[in-house]
């Protein structure tokens, strides 16, 4: 009674593996193949613990009958394992012994079916997909339901990418004129500690070359040199407050000189910093959409070309095969499933 309920336990978890086995392969690889099952017997030691040949002691021995569960030896072990095979086949025993053939070369047609769906995805996320259900003959409607879902995502990435960038380009034209309000290059040089010690710097190629040595010097671009770094730098940087309208120095019938002491977020430049930082943040999701765009393509360039090629193997050796077969050095039982 035992032996009879440890073998239903056996083949239950040799049927659960299989369809694992199955499952796997099917949801992981590219190509069509055959799922294979096999059942093997060791007889390690045997020989030792029996006393004569081990072929007959085996209850796969098809001269001792099939499946003879009073025959197994606690020496005998049994394995299950699943392996990836090529398809097309040449025999089941060529494909137990490692011998698969990889078929013949796809035609020129399914070639440029490949192809087109590729580049069609390429193009435009789902489009590869959508050629690949009007070319199937309206069949597969799972293929249609993804050809619409990588459409609807590439529609979202558009759509997040255009809301994004416009709010950034809105709040950098803000921040742009807001600087150009309340910040400006005379005031700068003339408030700056190095120019005006001299009573004003001349030019800000005169303070680049001779403001070095300052503790407070920061190199300074011009807006015709560069329109980004100006508007960056006259936020970013400590150097720059003595361009703003509302520094302590700002006016010079108060001003009392002492730079020691200064408050360097004035209000204005709090605000100027916080519009281009909202610009920021939203100028950096755009490029995120666009990231995410392109990953879309590289997916759906690739799931297009793995249905393509799918749909042009051969499929003449689907479905369930069987194998027994019995030799003094091991027994095996093989089912494969090809698909």
């Amino acid at each position: 009674m035992r032996s009879k309920i440890g073998f239903s336990i056996f083949f239950a978890v040799m049927l659960l593996v299989l369809n694992f086995a199955v499952e796997g392969n099917a949801g992981c690889s590219n190509d069509s193949g055959t799922v294979s099952s096999r059942l093997m017997l060791n007889y390690s030691d045997m020989r030792e613990d029996v006393g004569r040949d081990i072929g007959s002691v085996s209850i796969f021995n098809q001269k001792k009958g099939f499946l003879d569960v009073n025959l197994l030896k606690k020496s005998e072990t049994l394995r299950l394992y699943g392996e990836r095979l090529r398809n097309p086949t040449v025999s089941v025993g060529g494909m137990l012994l490692g011998n698969s053939s990889s078929g013949e070369s796809l035609p020129a047609g399914n070639k440029k079916r490949i192809a087109v769906s590729m580049l069609s995805s390429a193009l435009f996320p789902g489009l590869g997909e959508l050629y690949l259900y009007f070319d199937s003959g309206f069949v597969d409607k799972s293929i249609l339901a993804r050809a619409i879902g990588f459409m609807a995502i590439e529609g979202y990435l558009w759509y997040g990418y255009n809301s994004n960038h416009d709010k950034g380009k809105d709040f950098k034209r803000q921040y742009e004129d807001y600087g150009d309000t309340h910040w400006s290059e005379d005031r700068f040089l003339d408030g700056h500690p190095y120019c005006y010690n001299l009573g004003g710097c001349e030019s800000w190629e005169y303070y680049n070359e001779n403001a070095k040595d300052d503790k407070r010097y920061f190199y300074y671009t011009a807006k015709e040199v560069d329109r980004e770094e100006y508007y960056e730098n006259m936020g970013k940087y400590d150097a720059f407050l003595y361009g703003w309208d509302d520094w302590e120095g700002a006016d010079p019938q108060t001003w009392d000189g002492d730079y020691e002491n200064l408050d360097y977020w004035t209000p204005h430049r709090t605000h100027f910093v916080s519009l281009r930082d909202e610009s920021n943040k939203y100028l950096l999701r755009a490029d995120q959409h666009i990231m995410g765009m392109i990953a879309l393509r590289i997916v759906s360039v690739v799931h297009a070309g793995w249905l393509a090629s799918r749909g042009s193997r051969r499929d003449d050796s689907k479905g369930w095969s069987f194998k027994l077969e019995n030799s003094p050095v091991r027994s095996r039982l093989s089912l494969n499933y090809g698909f």
